[in-house]
């Protein structure tokens, strides 16, 4: 069965390939703002992110409602050229939007403008402020925060014996920028491994949450990444892999041998507390799973469960369920650079093979040791004995390549990644320069989006 799903969904990524020929490769976003008091940088209520989206709603948004909580959660605009996504994360005090693809990051540009415009001015007409900034600088992140969506639903039952310091309410008040990119069933491999292996230089120019809790973090520029650590230290689904893909086939094999966290059924979610790992449950004629409210029901495995399943891996890069590579890595970034992580993940794209031989320099252990120093470090990190800002220098000469040859001049996006090379500066850098000069106030004037 495990085999009969794999090739299903390589089945998927070919299909998809087929109807992307002779287009340009796409590219969209997904950016998490948190949306803070103004005056005093603290999260909101969650009545005041409620009636954002009524606001919304009045405004030709189509209101979302989660189907298993009945709760409203964010709000939808469609478009002919596709849907646009306004959402709580994990926590109902991070704002996250998520465009349509575009082929080219002019056409994104402007969908993150004009879907972030109605909720810029509710902001201003409520003394409100989305930042961009990696993580909330004064909330600290607490249970209280987490968002009543079915992805809520059980997190600490499936990951059990957490410290309630180490629980999933850690990402109420992290904010991410991330990036999809078309890419074929052939290029996955090399995709996988550019974007997973590049992830400790992407760090480095990008970390942007060394301020969380109303002072600067006394160990890390890019506590946002370090969460998963804290979350899941002893699980292959977070962070880096251990090893390196070696093929599509071998990457999915690997997310089979993974514990299910849960299945959908009638828009519920199921947990599958019997089986060890997914493949198991692939395996079984049926098993017995348990309901949210503990009520049993008994499942039989379905092909599309394994689409779900991806979602529940963490990596700094994985595939997606839209047959794109996710890039997961990097901080939310400043107000002027919102584009920057969309531009470096598809300028790679572009230029995969020259990408993943630059990771093929290093030993993948150094990279991964790479990528801890990096969020403690920026650009001070090392690889080995090698500054990671030579690596950052031939990821951005890679990267600018990719972008100059689609022929739309594109590579003026990347211009803040190279001034912040050039200076040996990350944004976390900036922000705690600003925070021991100005208070939380420095923080608020440098990243607020207006």
């Amino acid at each position: 069965m495990t085999d009969k799903w794999t090739q299903g969904l390589l089945k998927r990524f070919e299909d998809a390939d087929a109807e992307r020929q002779g287009m340009p490769r796409r590219v969209a976003v997904e950016l998490k703002f948190p949306i803070v008091l103004s005056a005093t940088g603290e999260a909101p209520t969650r009545e005041d992110v409620q009636a954002l989206w009524r606001h919304l709603g009045e405004n030709g948004w189509q209101l979302m409602q989660d189907e298993y909580t009945d709760r409203i959660i964010g709000a939808r605009r469609v478009r002919e050229s596709g849907s646009d996504v306004l959402s709580s994360a994990t926590g109902y005090c991070v704002i996250e939007l998520s465009v349509a693809p575009e082929p080219s990051l002019d056409g994104v540009r402007r969908r993150v403008q004009d879907s972030l415009r109605p909720v810029l001015s509710f902001c201003r007409e409520h003394d409100l402020a989305l930042l961009g900034h990696g993580i909330h600088p004064v909330t600290a992140p607490k249970p209280e925060l987490l968002t009543a969506k079915t992805r809520n639903a059980f997190w600490d039952d499936i990951f059990e014996r957490r410290e309630q310091s180490a629980r999933v309410d850690l990402f109420t008040t992290a904010a991410a920028s991330q990036a999809h990119v078309d890419i074929r069933s052939e290029e996955a491999e090399a995709a996988l491994t550019a974007f997973n292996g590049l992830a400790p230089a992407q760090i480095a120019l990008n970390a942007n949450s060394g301020i969380w809790k109303s002072e600067p973090d006394a160990h890390y520029k890019c506590v946002h990444e370090s969460f998963w650590e804290r979350w899941l230290p002893d699980e292959d689904r977070v962070g880096m892999p251990t090893e390196k893909p070696a093929s599509l086939e071998d990457y999915v094999q690997h997310l089979m041998s993974l514990k299910p966290v849960y299945v959908e059924r009638d828009a519920e979610p199921v947990r599958l507390p019997s089986c060890r790992t997914f493949a198991e449950f692939c395996e079984s004629e049926r098993v017995t799973g348990c309901k949210a409210d503990g009520e049993s029901v008994e499942v039989q495995p379905r092909e599309e469960d394994l689409e779900l399943h991806l979602t529940f891996c963490w990596h700094n890069a994985r595939l997606s369920r839209y047959r794109t590579l996710e890039n997961r890595v990097n901080c939310q970034q400043p107000p002027e650079s919102l584009l920057v992580v969309g531009a470096l993940t598809l300028g790679l794209a572009e230029r995969l093979p020259e990408a993943k031989k630059l990771v093929e320099q290093y030993e993948w252990d150094d990279l991964r040791a790479a990528r801890l120093d990096a969020m403690r470090r920026g650009l001070d990190a090392k690889i080995d004995e090698e500054p990671v800002s030579a690596l950052c220098e031939k990821m951005l000469e890679v990267a600018s390549d990719g972008l100059s040859a689609r022929g739309k001049r594109e590579q003026s996006y990347l211009a803040p990644l190279w001034r912040r090379l050039t200076r040996g500066q990350c944004p976390a850098d900036i922000a705690v320069s600003r925070f021991r000069r100005y208070g939380i106030k420095g923080i608020l004037d440098r990243f607020a989006i207006y």
